[in-house]
């Protein structure tokens, strides 16, 4: 597993491998998002990623807020900040998007603490892009220098 921390976002890939070769299967971060911009009241933050799929079978790839006990899906501001919301009321917006005949998307998805289907494939490999967006309404207050996450946990099957 892999993680990496990066301004307003924190995605955790999660690699899966079946012990036969008949289902064989892996899930890789290719390229980690950037920090969401910009990221300010008023506004909708976007950031892009991609994974790579390979997999001898048809995969399906899901998405979940796994270490959120209370509002998963929402960014949340760390310690160390006082100033601003605690958890941005709206979740994060995610979009992931198979490279050409190598699978379908299932199209823009609210990140959620249940596993979500974001994507299907055929067996192959497919680099599987990945849009995120976050709407801060203006009513919201998000105070320069504090630092909000979320960790987004992808699983292949």
């Amino acid at each position: 597993m892999r993680i990496r921390t990066l301004t307003g976002l924190l995605l955790t890939a999660a690699w899966l491998a079946a012990a036969p070769a008949a289902h064989a299967l892996s899930l890789g971060l290719t390229t980690a998002a950037g920090p969401l911009s910009p990221f300010k009241t008023g506004s909708t933050a976007t950031s892009t990623a991609a994974l790579t799929v390979v997999s001898v079978t048809p995969w399906t790839l899901q998405v979940a807020d796994t270490t959120s006990t209370s509002n998963a899906g929402h960014l949340a501001r760390q310690s160390g900040c006082s100033s601003g919301v605690a958890t941005l009321s709206n979740p994060l917006q995610l979009t992931a998007t198979p490279g050409a005949g190598t699978g379908t998307s299932a199209g823009q998805k609210s990140l959620s603490g249940s596993p979500q289907t974001v994507a299907t494939g055929p067996l192959g490999t497919s680099l599987v892009s990945v849009a995120y967006s976050q709407t801060i309404p203006s009513s919201e207050l998000v105070v320069a220098g504090c630092t909000y996450s979320i960790t987004v946990t992808y699983t292949a099957s």
